[in-house]
């Protein structure tokens, strides 16, 4: 079962990484993909999409999966 705030989330890769981004709370989770990850990531506490400062708050389960 979804959150109600989760229905919302827009998934979009920002430098790189993947996240599921819930504007309502201007929040973000570092998402699962297609593509794989390979060498160090380095996942920030803050990402900005389209001029909005969302808070990174966790690592959704998969996302790096395979890596």
């Amino acid at each position: 079962m979804l959150l109600p705030s989760m229905a919302s989330a827009e998934n979009v890769n920002i430098n790189g990484i993947w996240y599921n981004l819930v504007k309502k709370v201007q929040s973000a989770e570092v998402a699962p993909n297609n593509e794989k990850y390979s060498g160090d990531i380095v996942i920030p506490t803050t990402v900005e999409y389209e001029g909005v400062i969302y808070n990174v708050t966790s690592i959704g389960k998969g996302a790096f999966n395979g890596c």
